[in-house]
């Protein structure tokens, strides 16, 4: 399993230019899994046991220019099909897209600005101050055991700016520019299913249940022509639909709507004609009550599947773009979307991917009571600085969602190994496939306790050659009484 560890990092060589580059990213990537802490860069350096001179080199990898976040992570989407099979259902491969956001106090990071907190959490204030990150992932495994790969995370709020700074355009929509948090998202969407070259269902929140989802969706095809990307959201409550219209025949422009729907009356207006069944969701059987119709919804300018669902005394309604999946299979589909607030938990708390603490010293200092306009400022190389620092904040970020994929892939290939190296307890265990808490204690111990199944690896040699030699902290002769 350290083997395979070390020889999974090693393939991520390819994406970088520079030898040392790859050095570093190999250092990084196993100093974020074996930290004990999440106190930053500094915890790679105090837990590898790297000599202190290297901190300053550890810092300027992640602003380097020797690479390229965005083909590292066309690698990394690549890669995961080769290492465990995406889930299929209905014959699509799934990704869930999802955004966080993250306090951050410092007043001199890019990107930060005030937030609303829209969730329904008790726990989460209304407003906040710090980032607002969009991340996409691919759903692996089988219909037993699946889970959520992070592919891709960004910045999503606050940095229209700083995008200009970088040069990167805004992304399109309908033929014209259009620079939103939802856009972005769907364009990470769009440029991962290209990348694949596969169709795609795209699972969100009722947050991007937009037109601009479905307009976006529809515009990724693959050089032949085909469908790359369907989304599936759960509607707001105020959503109208409209019925085909019906051709009266005569002069003038033919009608485009019918009869509008208020599809929230439906649960009442056609309670009777609701279909009660009993599906698998989230583990368990529930019994549901659902009803179907195809509407046209004119944000989307095209043909969407509603349905109406009931649920433990919840009424929602379900948007997909694909109108050939049948209701209970968009029921059983949305309810995978959970499987990336589990992805975020490990992320946050687990890895520690969003304990960074990259800032820029020369830049104005940000406000908590009103968000500073970036386009004010004209200096080339302050521009320039406030863009790196903010793609060392995505480099950090995205080095932390490869660490989470590498401990799911090595939970389901090897589990037999990882529960027979595992010292720990568990009062309940869930599972044959070992969780990625008890994957990294495994790690950890092999490299803390049991370092002669690293020692053969080109992993060791890197780091190796950056350690500092031990030095006794107590005289001898202390040290034996």
């Amino acid at each position: 399993m350290i083997t395979e560890l070390c020889a999974m990092i090693g393939a991520f060589a390819s994406c970088f230019s520079r030898g040392r580059a790859s050095g570093w990213f190999a250092v990084s990537l196993f100093g974020m899994m074996i930290r004990l802490d999440h106190h930053g860069v500094t915890a790679f350096v105090r837990w590898l046991k790297l000599d202190p001179k290297w901190y300053n080199s550890l810092l300027h990898f992640f602003e380097a220019s020797s690479w390229d976040l965005s083909v590292l992570m066309r690698f990394w989407q690549r890669f995961i099909p080769k290492q465990i099979p995406l889930f299929q259902f209905n014959g699509m491969a799934m990704m869930v897209l999802d955004g966080i956001k993250l306090s951050k106090e410092g007043l001199k990071m890019p990107g930060n600005k005030k937030l609303h907190q829209s969730s329904e959490n008790a726990g989460k204030a209304p407003y906040t101050f710090g980032h607002h990150f969009g991340i996409l992932g691919f759903l692996v495994g089988n219909l037993n055991h699946h889970f959520c790969i992070p592919v891709t995370a960004q910045v999503q709020e606050g940095v229209q700016a700083i995008h200009r700074f970088q040069g990167k355009k805004a992304p399109q929509v309908g033929g014209k520019e259009k620079h939103s948090v939802i856009t972005l998202g769907l364009q990470q969407a769009q440029e991962a299913a290209r990348n694949l070259g596969k169709p795609f269902m795209l699972i969100a929140d009722a947050y991007y249940a937009v037109g601009t989802s479905f307009i976006m969706a529809g515009e990724c095809l693959s050089d032949q022509g085909q469908r790359l990307l369907h989304v599936l959201t759960r509607a707001k409550k105020n959503i109208v639909a409209y019925e085909p219209a019906v051709s009266k025949g005569g002069r003038g422009r033919p009608a485009i709507y019918g009869k509008k729907v208020t599809l929230v009356s439906l649960f009442t207006q056609k309670k009777q004609a609701f279909t009660t069944s009993v599906i698998r969701l989230y583990g368990k059987k529930t019994q549901i009550s659902y009803y179907c119709l195809d509407l046209i919804w004119k944000p989307a300018k095209q043909k969407v599947r509603f349905v109406l669902v009931q649920m433990n005394g919840e009424q929602f309604i379900l948007l997909c773009s694909n109108l050939h999946w049948a209701p209970e299979d968009i029921i059983r589909a949305y309810s995978f979307r959970f499987k990336i607030e589990v992805s975020f938990k490990a992320l946050k708390h687990l890895i520690g991917s969003f304990c960074y603490h990259f800032w820029c010293k020369k830049m104005p200092r940000l406000s908590k009571k009103k968000n500073f306009d970036l386009n004010q400022i004209t200096d080339r190389k302050l521009q320039e600085k406030i863009a790196q620092k903010l793609e060392a904040i995505e480099r950090f970020v995205s080095l932390g969602c490869i660490v989470l994929g590498l401990l799911q892939i090595l939970a389901v290939k090897h589990p037999r190994l990882v529960w027979k190296k595992y010292g720990g307890w568990l009062r309940t265990v869930r599972g044959d496939i070992p969780s990625v808490e008890v994957v990294l204690s495994v790690i950890r111990d092999e490299y803390f306790f049991n370092f002669g199944a690293f020692r053969k690896t080109e992993l060791y040699r890197i780091i190796a050659e950056k350690q500092r030699e031990e030095q006794y902290l107590y005289d001898k002769d202390v040290a034996c009484s």
